[in-house]
């Protein structure tokens, strides 16, 4: 018992390296093709009530496109209070840079810049526990790299990590807490109930919605690991299960407070657009349409089923939670009035259960031969959307035909403003193109520098160790302590 600890705390110290080398390195990356600004008005109207939060110590904002009138008859944000609170560190480390130095030197507002954070942060966070979930599914180092490689470059996750709506964080958050919650089954391992339900608090208080269609699954796969205690012993609170729910339940009471200081009744949601749209309709739209299929804006998910049938012969409880958390998506959101997204890339509701569909496609990777060619194939399919994507500033490419011909394609508008050299929208491009070359270099720096640091760690932390020369062999006299710990 003591060898088999000694292992897996070796494992964990490895893989708690490997974490931190691939976050820094994708930071590194979305800061370097970040946009710095918003691109529709649900950014805005987040962004100013964690302003008036901040500053005003109030939920009340200036009646602007965004906004409900509320309680008191003051105007508030339709949106959920948890992608304001995250933004208010942001703002709080931006208030200690000259606003002013660093507008002249970047053509920024530094408040807006620090607020767009929120999405590289979440997108780099989630990279790195999708590095370790795909290392827990037993896949080999070279196969956990593709499959991360093809999530961040060739999947949505890449331009969401941009576009300040909260379908990233609600990605990351799901993955921190699949993660976490995998280890559970491993009796080398100890469980963290509390930072499971710390994640699934942050996730009801991001986008509730989402958490009604995912937590009540992963409640499932959870229970499943813990239920002795909390059946047969009758042991609640004293169980990991009753741990995961205590944050989780507190998350619950503020989302009521925060509706009721708004609205006035901790039941009313304003952000909801109801659902009234035809089921084939949506569910075909958000699929297969070429307006917003996400077989066109994440093509390496057209070989997530094959994928998800291999793993299920190898991981049947967690192919069957994938399975799960990413079909009660385009069915939950097929019937929603506004299941395209309005004014967005690709279909951003979908967006969360990307990660887990890229996860199964390392049993095809293994397989080698046609079906390793198939994946890289989409991979660089995937990679031409997610450029066009990145490069260009959507909300400036589209043309008039985006709100009126079902068949218009995103993805060809905004490669052919790239092509043109118009609205290109990483960040160094237009620093660049509003304060020359030596802005664009100094704010490169950090990025480039943090991707390299990111990499090189990375190769060296996976760098076979040459093997240590044997112990000499020495008494060794059993202890009562000993003897209980190998029992």
């Amino acid at each position: 018992m003591l060898t088999r600890r000694r292992a897996v705390g070796r494992f964990a110290t490895g893989l708690r390296a490997r974490f931190y080398c691939v976050f820094v390195a994708t930071l590194g990356l979305f800061l370097l093709t970040h946009g710095g600004h918003f691109y529709a008005v649900d950014g805005d109207t987040v962004f100013h009530t964690a302003q008036s939060l901040l500053m005003n110590g109030t939920l009340a904002v200036e009646p602007v496109l965004g906004t409900v009138p509320g309680r008191d008859g003051k105007s508030y944000g339709a949106f959920g209070i948890g992608l304001s609170l995250l933004q208010i560190p942001f703002l709080v480390v931006a208030s200690f840079v000259n606003r002013d130095s660093f507008g002249s030197i970047y053509g920024l507002d530094v408040l807006t810049f620090a607020a767009t954070l929120v999405g590289p942060f979440f997108a780099a966070l989630g990279a790195a526990e999708f590095w370790v979930i795909a290392e827990q599914l037993g896949y080999p180092t070279t196969i956990v790299a593709w499959l991360t490689a093809i999530l961040v470059f060739s999947t949505q996750f890449w331009p969401a990590a941009r576009d300040g709506f909260p379908h990233i964080v609600v990605a990351s958050l799901i993955l921190v807490i699949v993660r976490r919650a995998m280890t559970w089954r491993d009796a080398g391992s100890t469980a963290a109930p509390f930072r499971i339900g710390c994640a699934a608090g942050l996730l009801i208080l991001v986008r509730s919605f989402d958490a009604a269609l995912t937590l009540p699954l992963l409640t499932i796969y959870l229970l499943r690991q813990d239920w002795q205690q909390v059946w047969r012993e009758r042991r609640f609170l004293d169980s990991n299960f009753g741990r995961f729910l205590i944050p989780a339940a507190i998350s619950v009471m503020i989302i009521g407070l925060d509706n009721t200081l708004r609205w006035g009744d901790p039941r009313v949601f304003m952000e909801s657009g109801g659902f009234g749209s035809p089921f084939f309709i949506g569910f075909r739209g958000l699929l297969i349409s070429v307006r917003r299929g996400i077989v066109f804006y994440s093509p390496p998910v057209v070989a997530t089923v094959p994928g998800l049938i291999m793993l299920w012969r190898r991981r049947r409880a967690e192919a069957l939670l994938f399975a799960a958390l990413m079909a009660v998506y385009p069915i939950a959101y097929a019937t929603y009035s506004h299941w395209h997204g309005d004014l967005c890339w690709g279909p951003r509701f979908l967006m969360p259960a990307v990660p887990l569909a890229v996860l199964p496609l390392g049993e095809l990777l293994m397989m080698g031969g046609a079906a390793k060619v198939l994946v890289l194939a989409l991979g660089l399919a995937g990679l031409l959307v997610q450029l066009g994507a990145t490069l260009v500033n959507f909300t400036a490419a589209i043309g008039p035909a985006f709100y009126s011909d079902p068949s218009y394609s995103q993805i060809v508008a905004n490669w052919q403003a790239v092509l043109a050299g118009k609205y290109l929208d990483w960040l160094p491009m237009q620093i660049y193109a509003t304060h020359g070359v030596a802005a664009a270099i100094k704010y490169s720096e950090l990025p480039l520098a943090m991707m390299i640091l990111g990499l090189v760690s990375l190769v060296l932390v996976l760098r076979p160790k040459a093997p240590s020369s044997p112990e000499p062999l020495t008494a060794h006299v059993v202890a009562p302590n000993d003897y209980q710990d190998n029992r």
